[in-house]
């Protein structure tokens, strides 16, 4: 309410001003005093010497938490995601604003920016107010999230926007040329390790709040380990539906596989 109030009387590009404002005057303060004026002494004789060795908060730099990719299948299995500092900030907090019948044609929109995290993987906001973005959401109705690392996590604020205009939101598992073909080797080594990584894939969606995943294999892959492949995707789809209904799997493999030895 109150912000509401707030927004009647201050525009943004008022907003905008009072913040640049108050970061030139930081700066302007930290640089015109000698650091100890602004930093308590203490009864430590060796403080003077290590407080030498702080810089200067720059205020004009965006602090953490961030958004980023998981780049191994160790990293993946071991949960370590959840243990992190920046976990809890990357849950999306805005629901989906409706669900879109199937029986009707769909627009995806897959995001593909300098390699993904670059001013939205600054989780509270950054000072780049020209970052790259989307204006006509009405226009789509999948986004996805995409980089070449092996798992794109969509920063929140791409979720949290897109479900404000009812646009569901994917991210990507990814797996490229020769490591990406040792990884299939791995993860598909057995029924079991590819439903274990199945159901790491739809923890981490159904924790952080979006929509689903974009499989993108782009890699050789063992005939034999093909049925694995089929049960991960399988598998991913069964366990997605049951934690958040509604979500979507898009399989996209562009797999090199001998023909002959399939027949």
């Amino acid at each position: 309410m109150r912000g509401d109030l707030l927004r009647a009387y201050f525009s943004r590009r008022t907003l905008v001003s009072l913040y640049n404002l108050f970061f030139a005057l930081s700066r302007k303060l930290l640089t015109s005093f000698p650091l100890p004026l602004i930093m308590p002494k203490s009864n430590d004789g060796g403080a003077d010497s290590e407080s030498e060795s702080v810089p200067l908060l720059d205020l004009s730099k965006p602090s953490s938490p961030i958004s980023f990719p998981i780049k191994s299948l160790q990293y993946l299995k071991s949960r370590s995601y959840f243990d992190s500092f920046h976990f809890q900030f990357n849950r999306s907090t805005v629901p989906l604003r409706r669900d879109l019948p199937d029986n009707r044609p769909r627009v995806l929109v897959c995001h593909d920016m300098k390699g993904g995290y670059v001013d939205d993987k600054w989780v509270q906001g950054c000072e780049n107010d020209a970052g790259y973005a989307i204006w006509h959401w009405y226009l789509m109705d999948v986004f996805v999230y995409f980089s070449h690392s092996l798992v794109t996590i969509p920063p929140p604020c791409w979720t949290n926007t897109a479900h404000r205009h009812g646009v569901k939101v994917l991210g990507t598992f990814i797996t490229e040329w020769d490591e990406g073909k040792a990884t299939c080797s791995e993860m598909l080594a057995s029924k079991e390790s590819a439903q274990m990584y199945a159901e790491r894939l739809a923890e981490l969606a159904t924790s952080l709040g979006f929509d689903g995943w974009l499989i993108n294999i782009e890699n050789e892959i063992d005939k034999e380990k093909i049925p694995n492949l089929m049960e991960f995707v399988s598998h991913l789809t069964k366990v997605l539906h049951l934690s958040t209904p509604g979500s979507l799997v898009d399989d996209s493999p562009n797999l090199l596989v001998d023909l002959e030895d399939l027949s």
